[in-house]
């Protein structure tokens, strides 16, 4: 991928549509917890039994499985779009995202979390969000 520079106003502007997708990631992420939960269950023979025990038992395996596929399909798609917007995803329980950003010289990453409606940290590459400091350092040395 190639280096994507931003600044901290068009890292800010992109905030609304990035929670929206991190919102989508995580319903995804979350309905494909369930349906790997079914699957263990399934896996284990714990069913309930029917008429046509192997007909239904392979039709509704072959369904969760389908479905699993999707949700699985759906999640990265949404990751792939959010790595297009230039910006790197780095947690999703609180989201964590990271823009590249040019300071003094060298790169380091603004830091975004989820909730945070602007822009208030960055970091160094090497290092990540424990280490990370406030924004208004960088914004003094602009002016």
């Amino acid at each position: 991928m190639k280096k994507r520079y931003f600044t901290i106003e068009k890292a800010e502007g992109i905030i609304p549509e990035l929670s929206s997708k991190i919102d989508r990631v995580k319903k995804l992420n979350q309905g494909i917890k369930v349906l790997e939960a079914s699957q263990k269950l399934v896996e284990e023979d714990l069913h309930i039994e029917f008429e046509d025990q192997a007909l239904m038992h392979f039709q509704s395996y072959t369904k969760l499985y389908k479905n699993l596929h999707k949700l699985y399909y759906e999640f990265y798609k949404e990751l792939d779009e959010i790595e297009s917007l230039g910006c790197i995803l780095k947690g999703l329980e609180p989201a964590l995202v990271d823009f590249l950003f040019k300071f003094e010289g060298r790169d380091v990453f603004l830091c975004w979390r989820e909730g945070e409606e602007k822009i208030q940290h960055w970091h160094e590459i090497e290092s990540g969000y424990d280490n990370r400091h406030p924004i208004f350092k960088i914004k003094e040395k602009e002016f």
